[in-house]
């Protein structure tokens, strides 16, 4: 996991300046399990009251270890 670490904008723009938090799950289930959880969504919406923010779920590739360079 990472959270609210520096970010640098290295190519495109506009520079990006927003909070970014990246977490990782084993799968898509467990990502989905932990997002529906009851103490989850309690706990959350405290942080929906008082921010904006958008939460994205992308599934992973099983070759991320020797990514091929040319995708």
């Amino acid at each position: 996991m990472t959270r609210g670490d520096e970010v640098l904008t290295v190519e495109g723009g506009p520079e990006f300046t927003e909070r970014m938090v990246i977490l990782e799950f084993p799968d898509r289930a467990t990502a989905l399990a932990w997002h529906g959880d009851a103490d989850y969504q309690s706990a959350s919406a405290f942080r929906r009251a008082s921010s904006k923010g958008r939460m994205i779920l992308q599934e992973g590739r099983d070759e991320t270890a020797a990514p091929d360079p040319k995708v």
